[in-house]
């Protein structure tokens, strides 16, 4: 129910935002006042919840903590990064810098960063019926990334279908997500924090979803790239309470994702050293990073680092440490040791096209493109759709080819790494030098509605409209817009064997750990 005007705010990037006595939640981390977007009239937003306590000080580089309740959370204003660089064209040349600058992470970061967003209709009352429930998870390589990315704002998706709710999470990246340090190896907490994070966020989700309308029975997670390596991981380390019901897999799996090279644990003490902390026993280097080196000298150096050096490579990402990540995944998997959930796993046609070092306008080679592009995705899915359905799990397998010049303005972009986000936020329309077609504005509704549906019923409502369960004798969806006179299709039912037989005539391997 719609309750009277109580105050007006001024937000920075919002137009005509009001705060409304309709919009207070009560939660477990304390009741939160959120806001309508003048852009999206029919949605309320809750921005920057939190879940955690802020990791700073001794909690820097630890589990996360559950949040202490508070009396008022202002969830009106777009909560902040977690640590964390951003990247430019100068520095870092790119399809993302030059041509899709609205992909990337945009805003300032805090350490107190351990929040979450959400978007539900705002016309919500006691008598409507509970609503499912997508939890996305951002991408970026587990080095940057999170919510204030300006094509992940799925307002306009839910202004659109009134019919569920999307809830974004933040969770630490980097060396404050994955610090691989000595001082913690010692103390048998060497753990991948970002990842814990992001099942502390799960959780809140569970204990409160429903105070917003939310449905518990039908909840799943959507990850990309890094946050789909992520949703997989999430599979195989929670199998007996994975508390959703089915995952959304863009662009990456735990066969499909890169593995810590600093197996002596000397990246963090690199960065130790020249932050203040030199010199020191594993357990005095990490309590100095932890109450005296700044995050932002942390992050500096960081980034300095990697611009001087020619592999840029002084990287922090996940370890394996037997809780969040483990060394043996075909094993697992024969052995039944996941939660078994429904999952749509997917990948992009020209995925590596926003991944290469920027070729200019000339473009790279595109077989070569394609080749790399088979190697580190395609095949990798067809390998995880494979051992998912021996072990008698339910796959819906699509491929993207879904190009459109407002979105990829070069020919040889195509349908690269991330492209498919906007179209399936909506914030397609926002973006870019074009306006957008029908055709697009139809491949958007119809992505849209697809995943609502597989929300609602993970098992039954994707082959209900048209989209069978993967074989390997059996079809994949293919995103291939077209018209034909008046007629439009945005998508096709193409034979899995065409998608994986280019898999025969190239040299690829699973990336674990």
């Amino acid at each position: 129910m719609r309750l009277p005007l109580l105050s007006t705010f001024a937000l920075v990037g919002y137009q005509q935002v009001s705060a409304l006595s309709s919009l207070s939640v009560d939660t477990t981390s304390g009741r939160a006042y959120g806001l309508v977007n003048g852009s999206a009239p029919d949605v309320a937003q809750f921005l920057g919840i939190p879940y955690g306590e802020a990791p700073v000080g001794e909690l820097r580089f630890r589990p996360p903590q559950r949040k202490r309740r508070v009396r008022a959370i202002d969830a009106t204003q777009p909560a902040g990064l977690c640590p964390q660089y951003h990247e430019d064209k100068e520095n870092y040349p790119s399809v993302y810098t030059y041509d899709a600058p609205w992909l990337q992470p945009w805003g300032n970061w805090t350490e107190d960063c351990l929040n979450l967003n959400i978007w539900t209709p705002y016309d919500l009352d006691s008598t409507t019926e509970p609503l499912p429930v997508i939890i996305w998870i951002f991408g970026g390589g587990f080095y940057e990334g999170g919510l204030d990315t300006l094509a992940m704002d799925p307002s306009q998706w839910i202004q659109r279908s009134q019919s569920h709710i999307v809830v974004a999470i933040n969770a630490r990246v980097n060396i404050f997500g994955f610090p691989n340090s000595r001082g913690l190896d010692e103390e048998g907490l060497n753990l991948n924090v970002g990842l814990l994070d992001q099942r502390s966020a799960v959780e809140w989700v569970r204990d409160n979803i429903e105070a917003f309308g939310g449905d518990l029975s039908k909840m799943v997670l959507w990850g990309q790239s890094s946050g789909s390596a992520s949703t997989d991981y999430y599979n195989y380390a929670y199998p007996e309470d994975p508390i959703v019901g089915g995952y959304i897999q863009h662009s990456g799996s735990v066969f499909a994702t890169g593995q810590s090279k600093d197996a002596q644990m000397l990246n963090f003490s690199t960065v130790a050293q020249n932050v203040g902390c030199s010199n020191l026993s594993a357990k005095d280097e990490l309590r100095c990073m932890q109450l005296n080196a700044s995050a932002v000298d942390i992050i500096d150096f960081w980034q300095q680092y990697n611009l001087e050096h020619s592999d840029g490579q002084l990287s922090f990402t996940t370890i394996v440490d037997g809780v969040t990540k483990f060394p043996d995944y075909t094993e697992r998997a024969n052995a039944g040791n996941y939660s078994k959930l429904p999952a749509i796993s997917g990948t992009n046609y020209n995925e590596m096209a926003s991944l290469i070092d920027w070729p200019g306008n000339a473009g790279p080679n595109l077989t070569e493109l394609r080749i790399e592009t088979l190697g580190h995705q395609q095949c990798p899915a067809n390998y995880n759709s494979r051992i998912r359905f021996e072990t008698n799990s339910t796959t819906f397998r699509y491929l993207n080819n879904a190009s459109f010049p407002n979105i990829s303005p070069r020919p040889w972009e195509g349908a690269y790494h991330t492209s498919e986000l906007p179209l399936l936020f909506g914030t397609f329309k926002r973006y870019g030098n074009l306006p957008p077609s029908v055709l697009e504005y139809n491949t958007s509704a119809n992505w849209q509605d697809l995943y609502v549906a597989f929300a609602r019923d993970p098992v039954g409502a994707l082959p209900a409209a048209g989209w069978p369960a993967w074989t390997p004798t059996g079809k994949v969806l293919m995103w291939n817009p077209k018209t034909n006179g008046t007629t439009i299709a945005v998508s096709q039912l193409i034979d899995a064997e065409e998608v994986a037989t280019p898999c025969n005539d190239i040299t690829w391997s699973i990336q674990t750990p």
